[in-house]
């Protein structure tokens, strides 16, 4: 009988196992949105900066050409 009383206790402990309901500390893992951060490839907007191509447009210095077909 004692056996079984000592068993009991045992297994009446084993209630508190419901410690293990501390696991929904797992939902930290919402704290993945901070991946929300990946927002920051919208830096990669910069690449607009690539419109700075334009400068190609100092092609235009090519007009001394035209200078010196005018000058003939």
């Amino acid at each position: 009988m004692t056996l079984k009383k000592l068993f009991e206790s045992v297994f009446s402990d084993s209630p508190g196992s419901s410690g293990s309901t501390g696991s929904p500390g797992s939902i930290g893992p919402s704290g993945s949105s901070g991946s929300t951060g990946s927002s920051g490839f919208s830096g990669s907007t910069g690449s607009s900066g690539s419109s700075g191509s334009t400068g190609s447009s100092g092609s235009i210095g090519s007009s001394p050409l035209s200078s010196i077909i005018n000058s003939i």
